[in-house]
C-alpha cells in the first residue's frame, strides 16, 4: 500500500513541477505549485520512513492521538492552503510581508509548543480517546488540545472570509471552483479531526491519499486556468469599482500608472487587435513589466491575459447592444475575441 503511496507522491511531485515552470510568470499559480511540490516532498518522505521502520515503535506512531509532529505537519499547510482563495479575490494583496504576519503569530506559538514538548522530557501516552479524559490534568496534554483546536479554528476563519464581503471586498466572483475547493478542503478537516482524535491505520491510509487526491485535482485546474478560484465581474458597476480601489492602499506611482492605463485602454482601444500583448502597452505607456503587473493586479486583475480577456468581453456586450444586426462571428473579430 505504501509503494502505491509512493508512486503517487512522486507523480504529484512532477505535475506540480510542470506547473511551476509553465506559470513562472503567474505569482498565484506558481505558489500553489510550489506549496504542492512541498507537500508531496513530505509525504514522500514520510512513507519513506514508515518503509523503512517497521518495527513496534513506528506502528503505535500511525495510532497516537494528539501527535504534535502531526499536528504541526498539517498546519504548516493547514493555514497556507485557505490563503489561495483570499489572493485570489484580492490580486496583489497576498504580498510577502502580509504573508509573514500571517504566519507569524501561530509560527511563534507553535514554536513554543514545541519547545515546551521538547524541553518537558515527559509525553502523556494517548492511543485511545478516553486517554485523553484521562490524562487531561497532564501539562503536556493541555498544550497539544489547545494547538489541536487551534489549527482547526485558525485555517476555519481565513475560508469563511470569502463570504463575508463586509471584511473582504473584492470586484471578482467566486467560481463553483472555489466553492469546490473550500468544500474539499473542509472534508479534509473533517479527516484530520478523526484522525487526530480516534487514529486507526484505515483512516490513516485513507488521509494520506485524500490529502493528496485533493491538491493533485486543483494543480491541474491550474494548469488549465491560471486562477480558477475567481473571475471577474462582468457585472460591477463603474461606482463599485471606484469605490473598491478607492479602499485598496497603494503606492502613488501604481495608483497613477493605473489611472494612466484605464485611460489609455478606454481611448484608443488597442485590445481589439487579437495578436495586442504586454510588451505594447508597456512600450506605450512607458513603464516596466513588473510596475504594469503590479497596476493590473491593483485593479483586481491576475495578470494581463486576464484583464485584456475582460476589457475584449466588455467590448462584445456593448457591441452586441449597438449592432444586433450583425452576426456573432463579426462581433467577436471586432472585439478582438476571433481566437
Amino acid at each position: 500500500m505504501l509503494y502505491v503511496e509512493i508512486i503517487f507522491d512522486l507523480f504529484v511531485l512532477g505535475l506540480a513541477g510542470g506547473l511551476m515552470l509553465r506559470a513562472r510568470h503567474h505569482r498565484l499559480s506558481f505558489m500553489w505549485g510550489l506549496v504542492v511540490a512541498l507537500l508531496a516532498l513530505q509525504l514522500l518522505h514520510d512513507n519513506l520512513y514508515w518503509i523503512m521502520h517497521t518495527d513496534a515503535h513506528a506502528q503505535q506512531d500511525h495510532t497516537e492521538l494528539l501527535s504534535f509532529s502531526r499536528m504541526f505537519k498539517w498546519f504548516l499547510f493547514a493555514q497556507i492552503i485557505p490563503l489561495f482563495p483570499l489572493a485570489s479575490l484580492r490580486p496583489g494583496w497576498l504580498t510577502p510581508h502580509r504573508l509573514i504576519g500571517l504566519i507569524l503569530p501561530m509560527g511563534c506559538v507553535s514554536l513554543i509548543a514545541l519547545c515546551y514538548l521538547k524541553f518537558n522530557g515527559y509525553i502523556s501516552p494517548l492511543y485511545q480517546a478516553s486517554d485523553i479524559l484521562y490524562f487531561l490534568n497532564m501539562l503536556d496534554v493541555k498544550v497539544r488540545l489547545l494547538f489541536f483546536i487551534a489549527t482547526i479554528l485558525i485555517p476555519f476563519f481565513y475560508f469563511m472570509l470569502p463570504f463575508l464581503p463586509q471584511w473582504f471586498p473584492s470586484q471578482r466572483k467566486v467560481t463553483p471552483l472555489m466553492r469546490a475547493y473550500i468544500g474539499s478542503s473542509l472534508i479534509l478537516f473533517i479527516l484530520y479531526i478523526f484522525f487526530s482524535l480516534h487514529a486507526t491505520e484505515w483512516l490513516f491510509d485513507l488521509y494520506g491519499y485524500a490529502i493528496l487526491i485533493f491538491p493533485t485535482l486543483f494543480t491541474i485546474a491550474c494548469l488549465r486556468n491560471k486562477n480558477p478560484w475567481s473571475t471577474p465581474d462582468l457585472q460591477n458597476t463603474e461606482a463599485k469599482v471606484v469605490n473598491y480601489l478607492n479602499q485598496r492602499p497603494v503606492r502613488p506611482e501604481i495608483y497613477t500608472l493605473h489611472q494612466q492605463m484605464t485611460v489609455y485602454m478606454t481611448q484608443e482601444i488597442p485590445y481589439t487587435d487579437c495578436t495586442y500583448t504586454i510588451e505594447r502597452l508597456q512600450e506605450a505607456l512607458h513603464t516596466t513589466r513588473p510596475l504594469l503587473q503590479e497596476a493590473i493586479r491593483y485593479g483586481g486583475f491576475s495578470d494581463f491575459e486576464e484583464y485584456i480577456h475582460f476589457l475584449r468581453l466588455t467590448r462584445y456586450q456593448q457591441e452586441v447592444l449597438q449592432h444586433p444586426e450583425l452576426p456573432a462571428q463579426e462581433l467577436m473579430t471586432r472585439c478582438g475575441l476571433s481566437q
